[in-house]
């Protein structure tokens, strides 16, 4: 067979077949030449060239045909091309598939718009909001449609560009799926001799394991009957081996109890005889155990190859194992016969499948490529008719927008009052003339600035009337397209559905699409009728509404041009001044008493302001002494002591006089700050009265007035409870006399000179300048540094090594020099004394010195003492102690080493 494979390459090769086995239309070779000799059919495409006809050509003619009709000659003749270029549209169309079953499961609502047909009690900004709200759900809705429509067209084209490509002929006039077809039938065919081959070929070798198998059986069953008699001859010479021991052992007995030597002579060699025949049985027993266990052994063992287990190399005779090798020659080449026969069924059966499926699919897509084709020119006509959709909303929402910047909502509460009301009104007690006439003119510029505005929005209201109307319009001719491209997408739809409901091998996917398709177009109908009403009804209603808003723009304007003339005819020069004088008379007339209350108003203020003036002159007087009969007196008296140098009674005296003085001083500050305060008081009291009985003399109601200052009052006693602290402690701050204008004070740790007083603040100017202003009730703590008199408290510190008597000797004299001296005499209300020691320092022994002063005189009579007692201590030789610091500088010495014995 070898050498014949050889020859025919060496005369056709592998890539060709002889050309008497072409078709004789030169279509394709002849694919399965074997089944067409082992059935004895003549195909009448064959043509048989004379040389094979020849009987030396024959089998090499037989042996061709076998080689050129197995499958890898069917593949070798594949069509490499076609094979590359199906399986890439098939994995483009299948991908397509996808994309159109996910764009089909989108979901999009179809919206309607919201007509202006139906106010139901609505005002206009309700429903323009409305309006615009649908208008802009619209506008995305059919964004979202145009991109579905969109990818519907494409997908479309695609599918049906490659079923084209698929069906369409190419350069040899068959298309991909004929190709495909006549391939795989073919190769199917060639597939099923191969298999038809590979079961004849496993026949044959199901009967030659038979006969492998019967002859190991056979032998199995020999050896089963060589065991078998084993068996019987083994008990046989068990049987005499045991017959012999007996005899052995009568013998061995026998020999024991003779005792004649030829006798005992005789039984020893019998005995010998006989132990010679039990060692021949044994050997022959164990002989034959041993050939027995063999054969047992060689049976287990070609049982195990019968179950499949490969023949071992040792423990068979050769004769055994020869036909143990065949039987499992036979037995592997079935088992590889099996699978070959098997793999070429499946092979088979798959190369039929793809055959059947691109047969189906030539005859399936041929049929489909119309309707896609139908189907996308319609979505392209959806997605043109979706611009207008656009265009008609965009149109709408502009209008709706630049109507709703404008549109005034009228409050529902608004009261709209007209000017012939008011002007033809008669003036009431409560209204005077010059008023009435400045309301009539209010309300008929009022009412001209409505009637404008109306205008306005009556323009507006039309100008939107009107480009909603030609949006309607355009919107109607959108719907009305669009019905029909639906009525088109239902009757493709439709007609594809019955097509695949009839169509022999049609998948049920595709109906389905239709079906669907069908379905949603049904629905799309119903609603896009009830839109093109609606839209219709909106735009007769729009086209009455612009009809209705001219004709009020009309009567609007007569309207302005009337009340324009009115204004003109009430608002003159003269009926003005005619207003104000019966005005003016009207209130000489009745609100004569006002004058009267304003001008005993003026003069209670002038007697209030009076005598605060006066009362705070006499506060002046008194804080400079003057006018005062008693400290006149006393005065006079120390003016004698003087004359008679009486000391003691001229020391009595002066603290007197200082006493008094104080006394008088603060007594004088206090009238002052109280009359300040209390005529602001009662000067406010006059100023609410008066104008209360002046509006109540010109006719107006004063209880709107005092329950409203009640309800201040009670607002203010909730509300401002820290002012009326401020209040209340200012209050008594003054009645207690606490501090007054003038006074040095410390209050809350600030001090400084009290420039004012009221029952809300207090007023601090520091000794730098500064102004603190203190609320009255913040206000913890007060220290008044010039009320009654002052002290003056002088600490000194002297060193330890002076004499404190000394000391003591000239702080008096100091004091008392100072007190003598005409200067300080009237200042100082006792003698500057020393009191003793007050402390032990580090470096000093402190003392101390103290007088009392007049008020306002403490500062300069301590800062003139110190600077006398300074001179009189330096004087003296008295040494006021302070801080020394005594320096040590310490020089570095450079150290010279001692001289050593070397040196």
């Amino acid at each position: 067979m070898t050498a014949w494979y050889r020859l025919s390459n060496r005369h056709f090769g592998r890539s060709r077949s002889p050309k008497f086995l072409r078709d004789t239309r030169g279509e394709s070779p002849i694919v399965h030449p074997i089944q067409f000799l082992c059935d004895n059919e003549t195909p009448t495409t064959i043509s048989l060239d004379d040389d094979m006809l020849k009987p030396s050509n024959f089998l090499i003619s037989f042996c061709i045909i076998a080689l050129f009709s197995s499958p890898a000659a069917g593949q070798a003749d594949d069509n490499p091309a076609s094979k590359h270029a199906l399986a890439p549209l098939r994995e483009a169309l299948e991908q397509l598939e996808k994309d159109w079953a996910k764009n089909r499961s989108e979901t999009i609502t179809v919206l309607d718009i919201e007509g202006l047909e139906h106010t139901d009690g609505k005002d206009e900004r309700t429903l323009l909001e409305r309006r615009l709200e649908t208008l802009q759900n619209k506008k995305i809705s059919n964004r979202e449609w145009a991109t579905y429509w969109q990818t519907e067209a494409t997908l479309a084209d695609k599918i049906s560009e490659i079923y084209r490509k698929l069906v369409e002929g190419s350069g040899d006039g068959r298309s991909l799926l004929q190709q495909e077809h006549q391939k795989k039938a073919g190769s199917a065919d060639a597939a099923r001799v191969t298999y038809r081959s590979k079961q004849d070929a496993f026949a044959k070798a199901a009967t030659e394991r038979e006969k492998a198998e019967k002859s190991v059986r056979q032998l199995m069953t020999a050896n089963a009957d060589a065991i078998r008699t084993g068996l019987v001859q083994t008990d046989a010479l068990q049987k005499r081996a045991s017959t012999a021991s007996q005899r052995l052992s009568a013998i061995a007995d026998q020999i024991k109890s003779t005792t004649k030597e030829s006798r005992l002579k005789t039984l020893n060699d019998k005995k010998i005889k006989i132990a010679e025949q039990v060692t021949t049985l044994e050997n022959e027993l164990k002989s034959l155990q041993e050939k027995t266990v063999m054969i047992d052994q060689t049976q287990a063992l070609i049982q195990k190859v019968l179950t499949g287990e490969p023949v071992p190399e040792e423990g068979f005779a050769d004769d055994v194992k020869a036909r143990l090798l065949a039987y499992v020659a036979q037995r592997d080449t079935l088992e590889r016969l099996t699978r070959e026969r098997a793999q070429a069924k499946a092979t088979a059966d798959k190369l039929e499948t793809e055959s059947a499926r691109a047969k189906r699919e030539l005859e399936l897509y041929s049929d489909r490529i119309n309707a896609l084709q139908a189907w996308s020119s319609l979505a392209q006509k959806k997605v043109s008719n979706q611009s207008k959709y656009y265009e008609a909303i965009e149109g709408d929402i502009e209008a709706i927008n630049e109507r709703l910047r404008s549109v005034r909502t009228t409050k529902k509460d608004e009261k709209i009052i007209y000017a012939a009301d008011v002007c033809d009104a008669e003036p009431d007690d409560e209204n005077t003339p010059f008023a009435h006439h400045r309301e009539c003119t209010r309300a008929i510029r009022s009412e001209l600035k409505r009637i404008s505005r109306d205008i306005e929005q009556h323009k507006q209201k039309e100008a939107l009337t009107k480009r909603l109307r030609d949006s309607s319009k355009t919107l109607i001719e959108a719907q009305e397209v669009d019905e029909a491209l639906v009525k088109e997408e239902y009757q493709i739809s439709h007609t594809e559905a019955d097509r695949t409901r009839d169509a022999r091998g049609e998948s049920q996917a595709w109906n389905t699409i239709w079906s669907d398709y069908s379905t949603g177009a049904e629905k799309k109908t119903e609603t896009l009728i009830d839109a093109v009403k609606t839209s219709k009804l909106t735009e007769r209603a729009l086209r009455a509404r612009a009809g209705v808003y001219e004709d009020t723009l009309k009567r609007l304007k007569d309207n302005k041009d009337r009340a324009t003339a009115y204004l003109n005819h009430i608002d003159t020069p003269l009926n003005t001044v005619m207003a104000v004088v019966v005005t003016a008379w009207q209130i000489i007339r009745v609100g004569w008493p006002a004058l009267v209350y304003i001008f005993i108003a003026f003069l209670i203020i002038r007697l209030i302001r009076k005598n605060r003036d006066r009362l705070e002159q006499k506060a002046l007087l008194a804080q400079d002494g003057k006018g005062n009969d008693e400290l006149d007196a006393l005065i006079a008296e120390l003016e004698a002591a003087r004359e008679r140098d009486d000391e003691e009674d001229i020391i009595q005296l002066t603290n007197v006089i200082g006493n008094a003085e104080s006394k008088i001083k603060d007594e004088g500050q206090r009238i002052g700050t109280i009359a300040r305060v209390g005529a602001q008081a009662l000067s406010l009291i006059v100023y609410v009265a008066t104008g209360l009985l002046v509006l109540d003399a010109l006719t107006v109601d004063i209880k709107p007035i005092l329950g409203g200052a009640a309800i201040f009052g009670l607002a203010i006693s909730f509300g401002s409870q820290s002012l009326v602290k401020d209040v209340v402690s200012g209050f008594f701050i003054l009645l207690e006399n606490q501090y007054a204008v003038g006074d040095v004070v410390t209050i809350n740790s600030q001090s400084g000179t009290v420039e004012k007083v009221t029952l809300r603040r207090t007023v601090l100017r520091d000794i730098k300048g500064g102004v603190h202003n203190i609320t009255n009730g913040s206000i913890s703590s007060v220290k008044n540094n010039t009320q009654g008199w002052a002290r003056v408290i002088i600490d000194i510190g002297v060193a330890y090594g002076t004499d404190i008597a000394m000391v003591e000797e000239v702080v008096n004299a100091v004091g008392a020099k100072m007190y003598r001296d005409p200067k300080w005499r009237g200042k100082l209300t006792e003698v500057p004394a020393f009191v003793g020691v007050i402390a032990f320092g580090e470096s000093e022994v402190t003392v101390r010195a103290w007088f009392q002063t007049r008020t306002f005189q403490n500062w300069g009579a301590e800062r003139e003492f110190n600077r006398r007692l300074k001179f009189a201590f330096e004087t003296a030789g008295i040494q006021i102690p302070f801080p020394q610091r005594e320096l040590r500088i310490v020089r570095e010495v450079e150290v010279v080493p001692a001289p050593t014995d070397e040196s």
